[in-house]
């Protein structure tokens, strides 16, 4: 329980930078449907918007994970009676790790956020446009994907499932720096929304842990840790769920 409640504040802290960065998104989208554009052009003019904005997910990624990273493994060393650098978020050694982790997988998440966005508003778009309807109509469609969709529950996957990562990468990061021989289990939260492959890969790891260099068998898919990208594991076994359903 104590778990649980640490991993919500941490992620709620990922979860207004998030929301804070739809609301400017929302916001950009707004200046660009100007009354004189053609609800034709809408689609293309949006979601090239969303595309030149897409590059500031790097500076926001990397602030959740040198957060998440440091809190996350500071926890597990102290868990372990291991006494952690003294000054947080510049001297811990496994950040530098964290960010090359970033720097490797996180274009590929980049991409896939960037790219659903895009996917949601053309769709809300093009139902507009060939209803005939004004840029007035397709402004107030971009306001209600927005508001109903993509600020209050997108925000909440993206920042689950990140702050996730970057926990799962920061502890196991520390564990190495500090050079520290230890042994892994994969703990899921069994709440009743948990994934079948989920909970096997709790009832199998806790009963026998393996090393930490060694991947955990999740399903059909290898993960260094809960959320890893970096074994090719599918969306389904790394998105977070939010109420009893995978969203992207």
């Amino acid at each position: 329980k104590a778990a649980d409640r640490r991993r919500s504040l941490i992620s709620a802290g990922s979860l207004q930078l998030i929301v804070d960065w739809f609301i400017r998104e929302w916001e950009a989208i707004k200046g660009v449907m100007v009354d004189e554009l053609d609800p034709i052009d809408s689609v293309r003019a949006v979601t090239e918007a969303v595309d030149f904005r897409s590059y500031g997910w790097w500076t926001l990624l990397e602030r959740i994970y040198l957060a998440v990273s440091a809190i996350s493994g500071r926890r597990v060393l102290q868990g372990l009676d291991v006494r952690p650098p003294s000054s947080p978020f510049i001297t811990d050694p496994w950040l530098t790790e964290t960010m090359a982790y970033l720097q490797q997988f996180g274009g590929d998440r980049i991409v896939d956020i960037t790219t659903a966005t895009q996917d949601l508003i053309r769709g809300a778009l093009e139902e507009g446009v060939l209803q005939g309807e004004s840029i007035y109509h397709l402004r107030q469609r971009i306001d209600a994907l927005y508001l109903d969709s993509i600020i209050p529950y997108r925000s909440e996957v993206i920042a689950r499932t990140e702050t996730a990562t970057a926990a799962g990468f920061g502890g196991q990061a520390a564990v190495r720096a500090m050079e520290i021989p230890v042994m892994k289990s994969w703990l899921a939260r069994l709440d009743g929304r948990e994934r079948d492959t989920h909970r096997a890969a709790h009832n199998r790891y806790r009963a026998d842990p393996i090393d930490l260099d060694r991947p955990y068998e999740v399903g059909d898919a290898k993960l260094m840790f809960p959320a890893d990208p970096s074994l090719g594991a599918p969306p389904e076994e790394i998105m977070a769920f939010l109420k009893g359903q995978l969203s992207g």
